[in-house]
């Protein structure tokens, strides 16, 4: 009995943990290749709290420089120092950054490092919307519609942060994309309508307003939009 109360409270600890976020962390290898060069280092934020790091990369062959991290989740700005004179991009990244990492300035790769649990693209999402990196939350929220398609969560999350810059089209298409993985949830259709009518109320396209309609009829059948429904219904 006490072994079975110990195994109890050791998974307990363990559960805490995996809630919290700490131990989610990612083994993440970085390759560059570069001929003529004695030193080869990585320069970013994988410090703790973000600091600036300077890590010496080994040369694993012949013009081949390699180094292996074990970092959080998150979007990492980084550059290549070679022979502690010039600076190099990676090439085999297209993610951009204009950022200051410690007392330098430019741009920057961007490594994107996400988690491996669902909870872990929740927080990496409101950590990037509370820094103001909106663009970046979106593509935490995408990559997570990917790993979890049927979550509703990811997709109202989308549209809403898409509404708030009002590009209701795309917030319409992120609920539709959430409907279509989970049709029985009428608070993405009903988001989704009410998208429609803001469509509808910008562009006067009556396209916009059919659309709407078409899901307050499928709500109205539901008690909770049924008064809602009806009176969007009746408008013109």
């Amino acid at each position: 009995m006490k072994k079975r109360i110990a195994t109890c409270f050791i998974g307990l600890l363990i559960c805490a943990k995996v809630l919290s976020g700490e131990e989610e962390r990612r083994n993440i290898s970085f390759t560059f290749y570069k001929s003529g060069v004695d030193k080869v280092e990585i320069v970013g934020d994988f410090g703790k709290n973000r600091k600036i790091a300077v890590l010496p990369m080994l040369m694993e062959e012949k013009n081949k420089w390699v180094i292996h991290l074990s970092i959080e989740p998150g979007f990492y700005c980084y550059r290549y120092f070679l022979n502690r004179k010039h600076w190099r991009r990676d090439p085999n990244v297209k993610e951009i950054a204009i950022s200051k990492v410690g007392e330098i300035e430019g741009r920057f790769s961007v490594a994107e490092v996400y988690p491996t649990q669902y909870y872990g693209f929740i927080k990496l999402m409101k950590e990037f919307l509370h820094e103001g990196k909106k663009d970046w939350a979106v593509k935490v929220l995408i990559e997570a519609s990917k790993k979890f398609p049927e979550k509703s969560e990811i997709y109202i999350r989308l549209g809403v942060i898409y509404e708030e810059d009002e590009l209701y089209g795309f917030a319409a298409d992120a609920y539709t994309a959430g409907i279509e993985k989970n049709p029985e949830d009428y608070k993405l259709r009903h988001l989704l309508a009410l998208c429609y009518e803001k469509m509808f109320e910008t562009t006067g396209k009556a396209m916009y307003k059919k659309n709407a309609n078409k899901q307050w009829l499928i709500l109205k059948k539901r008690p909770k939009y049924y008064e809602e429904a009806k009176q969007y219904l009746m408008k013109k």
